[in-house]
This record gives structure tokens, sequence and C-alpha cells, in this order.
């Protein structure tokens, strides 16, 4: 039984040492195989590696879009809710809301109440502002325009209080300036001509 079994591993490497013979007598071929067979293996490689960075790229394009999306959600939930809360305030404070049609504060401490009345409106704008650079062309001039006629009932408090004139450009934000320096400027020349 031994015998057999030495035979069988002689046969073995016999035929496989016939199969390295033939390999190293025939080593172009070697080379050439070896060579197509690397070249495979690399396309395959590289087309496999373009897949999964694609289908990487798309994941992430994904979950970067939903994060904006969320990110919009929450800027409009807060510009909302401040907005809203400025609209019950107006509600309660129409003296404050439409200045105009009211006589001005007299007492420091209703003047205390406006600054912070109009104090919030401005925040408010600030916050539907930073929504609005993210949303549609239609939402952008709707907001926009919700936040030029609030603000232009304050013309008066944006171009005669000495504090919010010193200060206003350093605390508010340039798209908020942008939209108060056009009511100055009407409602000084309103006050030129009479």
């Amino acid at each position: 039984m031994h015998l057999v079994k030495v035979n069988l591993i002689f046969c073995t490497c016999v035929g496989f040492s016939s199969v390295v013979d033939w390999w190293v007598q025939n080593s172009t071929y070697t080379y050439n195989f070896v060579g197509v067979l690397v070249f495979i293996v690399g396309v395959v490689g590289v087309w496999y590696g373009w897949k999964t960075y694609r289908a990487n790229d798309t994941a992430q394009k994904v979950q970067n879009r939903a994060l904006l999306d969320q990110n919009e959600a929450l800027l409009f939930q807060n510009a909302v809710q401040i907005y809203r809360r400025y609209i019950e305030l107006a509600v309660e404070y129409p003296q404050f809301a439409e200045p105009n049609d009211h006589p001005p504060p007299t007492t420091p401490i209703e003047m205390g109440r406006y600054e912070w009345f109009v104090g919030l409106l401005l925040r408010a704008c600030e916050e539907i502002l930073q929504f609005v650079e993210s949303a549609n062309e239609d939402r952008q001039k709707e907001w926009r325009t919700i936040v030029r006629t609030q603000l232009e009932y304050h013309g008066r408090y944006f171009a005669t209080d000495e504090w919010f004139r010193r200060n206003a450009e350093a605390i508010y934000s340039p798209a908020v300036m942008a939209i108060i320096r056009p009511i100055v400027i009407a409602w000084e020349l309103a006050q030129a001509k009479i």
C-alpha cells in the first residue's frame, strides 16, 4: 500500500514537473499570459473602484441634500415661529406695530417696549432673510415683500433714533440693513418735503 502512495506522489510530481518544464520552455507565452492576466485584473479593479466611488459619491450627495433639506426646514420653522411671535405682539400692541397711526411713545418705559418690539421684528426679519437665501425665487420675493412692508412702518425710528443709527450696521445683518437703508432715505425725503 505504501508503494502505491509513493508512486502516486512521484507521478504527481513528475506530472507537475512536466507542466513547469513546459512553462519555462515557453516563457514568452508565459509572460504574455501573465501580462494579459494582470491587465485584466487591473481593468476589473479600476472598474470596480470607479463603480464603488460613484456609488459612494451618489450616496453622499443624497445624504448632503437630505441634511440641507432638514436644515432648510429648521430655518423656516424658526423664522416662522419668531415672526408668529412678532405678529402676536403686533395684535397686542398695535401702537408699536403701526407707529405712524399712533402718537410716539412718550415715557421711557413705553419707548423701551417699542425698541424691544422693533428688536424682535428685526430678529424675525433676519431669520426670514436667512431662510429666503435657500428658497425658490417666488418664495424669496414673497418674504422680502413681507419683510420690507413690516420694516417700512418703523422708518421714523430707523431714521431718528441715535442708538439705532450708531449701532445698527454692526448688529444687524447686511441683508436687513440693505432693506432698511432705502426706508430711511424715503422717510428723510418725505420729511424734507413737509
